[in-house]
């Protein structure tokens, strides 16, 4: 039997994080940090940090002009994290990376791990 409810959560989750690559596809810095908690923790080999770090990191992004190309995205049982692989286009190189989220209960993101290596940029 489904649980119709979880899938409307997991959904929910999963729909946050397409629209964050939406918007910063977009190029819509305050867009992207409205989808931020204050808090949140950014793990990516480029930039991070905490909430101080937050609007450097996205604005950095934005003014990069980094395009996502998203993969499928898959929710956890956990009713928090959502993972996605996807491919990172950033002054004319490409990177595969996967990026994990967790995403609160009011639909925020609270923490944003991103996960790459030397060998996975073109």
């Amino acid at each position: 039997m489904r649980d119709e409810v979880a899938i409307r959560a997991e959904k929910r989750r999963k729909s946050v994080v397409e629209e964050y690559f939406r918007r910063l596809n977009a190029g819509d810095a305050d867009g992207v940090l409205d989808l931020l908690t204050e808090d949140v923790r950014i793990e990516d080999p480029i930039g991070g940090g905490g909430p101080r770090e937050r609007r450097a990191y996205v604005t950095g992004q934005v003014d990069a002009r980094v395009q996502i190309t998203p993969g499928y995205v898959v929710a956890s049982h956990d009713d928090e994290q959502v993972a996605v692989p996807y491919t990172e286009h950033r002054h004319g190189r490409t990177t595969d990376t996967l990026g994990v989220f967790r995403i609160d209960p009011q639909g925020l993101i609270k923490e944003l791990r991103t996960f790459r290596g030397f060998d996975d940029e073109e």
